[in-house]
């Protein structure tokens, strides 16, 4: 005799309760960040990409059954940014010129949709509000070659001269760009804090060297200070005497590693000044997002005549 099938009306009853469970679940959550904030009460920046980047690598990593992945992370970006205000003011400048919504939409995908965000139409004025106080966080579009309105050098001066302590703390988008504009838009987010490392880094370090250093001089002098093979991208200073390299490099780069150091050494000379502008957790690709593990079933036990 076989089972009888459940009623949409019991199906639709079960997933009341579930909701009603994961409405609970969510409550106490929210309880917890707010002792979190206690916790954290007097630090000046209270957002840590490392600890949201660790959460959505968890969370993937166990992932199973149909229920996409994107949407998965989706549902807890807004989790998470929704309790950010518990801790502070929190709001977000982004570079976006008039006709340029990639950015913009990157920005409000990986920060939610009520957050508050100033568009600017400058890399400088986003660096400006953060630094200010007038942001918690700016997002920046990725460094392209021969930009002539490139924002990463300003940056690598303010934090050579200490007159600014902001830095790159995470990439967009994390999990893909979803409906985003543009083709294949990314950013670098920014803010005033240095990011805890995670288990997937890369860093941005800034260099200057003298004009006779290529890029193979370049690679070589990463290999030798153990800092992997970086992605380079340069720009000739205004004076034409050096030229300034941008490189994104495998790991998390401390302030104080002594890697620097070796890789000062490592150009006999050549090299003039390297700063860190800071690190970013490894975005999600596409192995990651691929569809989950379908549960196994359970084997029904066939009753006995």
């Amino acid at each position: 005799m076989t089972q009888r099938r459940p009623t949409l009306i019991a199906l639709r009853r079960r997933i009341d309760r579930i909701d009603s469970a994961i409405h609970d679940l969510l409550i106490r959550r929210t309880a917890l960040v707010e002792k979190v904030g206690e916790v954290k009460k007097g630090e000046r920046v209270k957002i840590r990409p490392g600890r949201e980047a660790d959460i959505a690598y968890r969370l993937i990593a166990r992932h199973r059954g149909r229920f996409p992945k994107a949407e998965l992370l989706r549902i807890w970006r807004e989790i998470i940014v929704a309790t950010l205000p518990f801790e502070g003011p929190f709001s977000v400048a982004v570079f976006a010129p008039h006709g340029q919504g990639g950015v913009w939409d990157l920005t409000r995908d990986h920060y939610g949709s009520f957050t508050p965000i100033t568009r600017h139409d400058s890399g400088l004025g986003v660096m400006r509000a953060v630094a200010g106080g007038h942001a918690s966080v700016g997002v920046l579009p990725l460094p392209i070659p021969d930009d002539e309105d490139a924002w990463w050098p300003e940056m690598m001066d303010s934090l050579a001269l200490g007159r600014a302590t902001v830095r790159v703390i995470a990439r967009l988008p994390f999990a893909g760009a979803g409906n985003a504009r543009g083709q294949n838009p990314g950013a670098l987010v920014i803010a005033p804090v240095m990011p805890d490392p995670t288990a997937r880094d890369r860093a941005c370090l800034a260099l200057e060297t003298d004009g006779r250093t290529g890029r193979e001089a370049m690679v070589r002098a990463f290999a030798r200070a153990r800092l992997g093979k970086p992605e380079l991208i340069c720009s000739e200073n205004e004076n034409k005497s050096s030229v300034l390299w941008l490189a994104d490099c495998p790991g998390h780069v401390a302030l104080d590693d002594p890697r620097l150091a070796a890789l000062t050494r490592a150009f006999d000379g050549a090299c003039r000044r390297v700063v860190v502008l800071g690190a970013y957790a490894e975005p999600l690709g596409p192995k990651d997002m691929a569809a989950g593990a379908q549960p196994k079933k359970k084997k029904k036990k066939g009753r006995r005549p």
